[in-house]
C-alpha cells in the first residue's frame, strides 16, 4: 500500500504478502479473520503446554486465571458492545427535518448520477450504481474525439472506471463491503484535478466541454458515494461487531466461571490431571473468541476509516493505495 504509487495498478500485480494483508485487513469474511486468529492463538497455547513453557496443574494459577481475570476481561468487552450499540443508535436515530435532509442528499446524489448517465432512475443497490457511475465515466471517456489530444487522459479514466467496478458478481446484490473495497482508491481524486487542469488551460470544443463537465461530475459522484459506502459499511460492521461479542463474551464468561470451579482446591480437580490440558485448551478457545472478533472488525473498519480520511479532490499520501 505504497504511498506514491499509481492508484490504477491492477490488483493482480500486488504480491502474494499484499494480498493476503489486503484479504485479512479489509476482503476477508470477519469470521473467517476471526477464526483465524482463534486457530493462532489455541495452537500457541497447546504448543505452550506441550513445551511445559506453562502449565495447568493442580498447583498452578490458572483457578484463579479463569475466576478473576479471564470473567472480569471478558465482561469488560461485554462493556464494549453495549458501548458500541450505543454508539450506533445516536447514529441512526434523527428528528423529521434531519432524516429529511439526509433523504434529500442521497436523492441529489442520484439525480446527478442520472444527468450525466442519460439513466432515468439510477439504481439502489450500492453495486449496480457503483457500476452505472463506472460505465457513465468509460463512455464518456471513450466519446472524447481523438483530433481532441485527450488520449491518454481518457485512458485514465477507462482504466479508473474499469477498476472501480472490478469487484465480482453480476447480479448487483454482492455485499456493501466489497463494493466500497474497490474504491478505496483515490484515482478518482487525480483523475477530478486533472479533468479541471484541462478544462482551465485548453480552449475546447462545446462537445469535448460537455464531456469533461460530465466525467468532473461523475467523479465528483464518485467521491460522495465512497465516503457514503463507508458510513454504511462501518455501521453495519460495528452492529454485528456488538452483537458476536454479547454472544461470545457471555459463552466465554461461562466457560471462565465453570473452569475456575473444576479445580477444587490447590491439590485437586473435578477431573482426571490428565484430561486438564485439553479441557483448558478449549476452555482458552471458547474465552478468546471475544477477543479474536474484535480484533477482527476493528482492523476492518480502522483500514476503511484510514483510507478513506478525505472526501475531496485534496488526497494525502498516505491516503494512497497502490491497487
Amino acid at each position: 500500500m505504497g504511498a506514491n504509487a499509481d492508484s490504477t495498478t491492477r490488483f493482480d500485480d500486488w504480491s502474494l504478502r499484499r494480498r493476503v494483508a489486503w484479504w485479512v485487513l479489509v476482503e476477508g469474511d470477519r469470521t473467517a479473520v476471526a477464526g483465524g486468529l482463534l486457530l493462532a492463538g489455541v495452537i500457541g497455547l497447546a504448543a505452550a503446554l506441550v513445551a511445559e513453557v506453562i502449565t495447568v496443574g493442580y498447583g498452578s494459577n490458572v483457578r484463579r486465571l479463569f475466576a478473576s481475570g479471564m470473567a472480569a476481561g471478558l465482561l469488560s468487552l461485554i462493556t464494549v458492545a453495549l458501548s458500541i450499540n450505543q454508539l450506533i443508535l445516536s447514529r441512526v436515530f434523527g428528528a423529521p427535518d434531519a432524516l429529511g435532509n439526509h433523504f434529500d442528499g442521497t436523492l441529489s446524489l442520484q439525480q446527478t448520477i442520472e444527468k450525466h448517465t442519460d439513466r432515468e432512475v439510477a439504481p439502489g443497490a450500492p453495486a449496480a450504481m457503483l457500476r452505472t457511475i463506472s460505465d457513465g465515466l468509460d463512455e464518456h471517456a471513450g466519446a472524447l474525439p481523438a483530433d481532441s489530444g485527450l488520449g491518454e487522459y481518457g485512458d485514465r479514466i477507462s482504466a479508473y472506471a474499469d477498476a472501480a467496478s472490478s469487484f465480482d458478481g453480476e447480479n448487483g446484490r454482492e455485499a456493501t463491503s466489497s463494493v466500497l473495497s474497490t474504491i478505496l482508491t483515490t484515482g478518482y481524486a487525480r483523475d477530478f484535478i486533472r479533468t479541471r487542469e484541462i478544462q482551465a488551460t485548453r480552449n475546447l470544443a462545446p462537445a469535448v466541454e460537455r464531456r469533461l463537465e460530465s466525467i468532473r461530475e461523475l467523479l465528483r459522484a464518485m467521491a460522495i458515494f465512497r465516503q457514503y459506502l463507508k458510513t454504511i459499511v462501518i455501521q453495519q460492521q460495528l452492529a454485528e461487531l456488538s452483537r458476536l461479542i454479547v454472544y461470545t463474551g457471555v459463552a466465554g464468561v461461562a466457560v471462565a466461571l465453570s473452569l475456575a470451579m473444576v479445580y477444587r482446591t490447590s491439590t485437586g480437580a473435578a477431573i482426571p490431571p490428565g484430561w486438564l490440558p485439553a479441557v483448558t485448551t478449549l476452555g482458552f478457545a471458547v474465552m478468546l473468541a471475544p477477543l479474536a472478533v474484535l480484533v477482527s472488525y476493528v482492523l476492518q473498519a480502522a483500514t476503511i476509516a484510514r483510507y478513506t480520511v478525505s472526501a475531496g479532490p485534496i488526497i494525502p499520501p498516505e491516503e494512497t493505495i497502490d491497487r
